[in-house]
């Protein structure tokens, strides 16, 4: 009769079976506990963020990205798609990825008063600055028109620390004499309902970053439609210096 042959193990033999084991459960646990942590962590970010949206802080939870709240002081300069009155002031917060003080500026704001195209950018009236950020590299962006039908229109364009005024051609500020429906497009805001709250909003940084874009409507009959023509008001960008053309 044949017997059969006994199973040996070797006392390595089984100090290596124990630690594989050992090594296997310990990554699968660290393994869990990363996966946790890193929900965990998510959550915080967006409760912190919901929180500095409350108060009207940009939030830079990815410094490679560029990240935009909108700015203004009161909310009655918010104005919808379906509002009847054109924003005459708005501002925002921005943080720009890139070193502080660089030798060179890394970024470039583009604003352009004139014929705005509903998609793309527009053709002419466009005009520019090179703009430095902080050590925290974040800068504040701001633009305010101002006049009136007899003294003329202006645009002051604030970047940091510095502003330029722009002398708006009577051709085009019509938008700035009227009380009529504005389409509105504007970087660091969320639409609530019928309002509009602040809240940061990520870019990624190849650009161009949009922060407002503001058109005038179309009526037809006693309704005011998007014109999908270029049409008077104004738009406000940022892109990398050098950058491809748009």
């Amino acid at each position: 009769m044949l017997t059969r042959p006994k199973l040996r193990f070797s006392l390595l033999s089984l100090l290596l079976v124990t630690a594989l084991v050992a090594v296997s459960v310990s990554h699968w646990l660290a393994t869990q506990r990363l996966r946790n942590t890193e929900v965990v962590s998510r959550e915080q970010r967006q409760v912190i963020r919901g929180l500095n949206d409350d108060l009207k802080r940009l939030t830079v939870d990815d410094p490679s990205r560029v990240q935009v709240i909108a700015t203004c002081e009161s909310e009655s300069h918010w104005k919808s798609s379906s509002g009847v009155v054109p924003v005459h002031q708005m501002g925002w917060q921005v943080h720009l990825p890139g070193k502080p003080f660089p030798e060179y500026p890394d970024w470039r704001l583009f604003w352009a008063i004139g014929d705005i195209p509903a998609k793309g950018f527009p053709a002419d009236s466009i005009d520019e600055v090179e703009i430095d950020t902080g050590l925290d590299s974040q800068i504040a962006i701001s633009v305010e028109f101002t006049g009136g039908p007899t003294s003329g229109w202006s645009a002051r364009i604030a970047f940091g620390e510095n502003e330029r005024l722009h002398l708006i051609d009577d051709a085009y500020s019509d938008w700035l004499k009227v009380d009529e429906p504005m389409e509105l497009t504007c970087a660091g805001q969320r639409p609530e309902g019928g309002a509009r709250a602040v809240a940061t909003q990520s870019f990624a940084p190849a650009g161009p970053i949009v922060l407002l874009r503001q058109r005038r409507m179309s009526r037809t009959g006693n309704t005011w439609v998007a014109d999908p023509l270029p049409t008077q008001c104004v738009m406000i960008w940022l892109e990398k210096t050098g950058a491809t053309k748009r």
